[in-house]
């Protein structure tokens, strides 16, 4: 039979002997199955040992913290009559507009949060950027805004601190 124009040149080949790229092909295929049971060795290794990895809480870093800008007593006073004495405030300066960050660390015993937010957090902290211009009445609002978000029974736990502290 002809050959048809434009194919190539085939030598014929006995049927029981693979070509060499037939054997290189194997040759590579064994490779890479020898390269993945190495690959999966380690990583079982690996997930055998646990990483033990410490998570220091958030919060704990914070209040560690000596903070430079006192908290005007009108922000104090604020906070002492819509929550009460026991909760602690910050305030950060915000470098990039006219602004301070309010922070309100809420105690453990009104706390909302999980365990497991606690343990990572290091506690309950409230944070709020406040603009300059909304000064006391925008603290005023947020630590209103704070104190509704808990529940009726912690808020009247709240008062009744507060009455005692005063």
């Amino acid at each position: 039979m002809p050959r048809p124009k434009g194919s190539p040149n085939k030598s014929k080949q006995s049927p029981n002997k693979p070509s060499n790229t037939l054997s290189a092909l194997i040759d590579c295929v064994l490779q890479l199955s020898e390269n993945f049971k190495e690959l999966s060795a380690k990583i079982d290794r690996m997930t055998e040992q646990p990483v033990k990895e410490e998570v220091k809480p958030i919060i704990a870093e914070t209040k560690a913290v000596e903070h430079k800008f006192p908290v005007p007593m009108e922000y104090r006073e604020i906070v002492n009559t819509s929550l009460n004495g026991n909760f602690i405030l910050n305030i950060e300066p915000v470098s990039d507009r006219p602004a301070f960050i309010l922070n309100i660390f809420v105690p453990d015993k009104y706390s909302n949060i999980t365990e497991e937010q606690k343990k990572i957090l290091g506690g309950d902290l409230r944070t709020k950027v406040i603009d300059y211009t909304d000064g006391i009445v925008g603290v005023r609002s947020y630590v209103e805004l704070v104190y509704r978000s808990f529940s009726p029974e912690v808020q009247a736990q709240i008062v009744m601190d507060r009455a005692n502290l005063e």
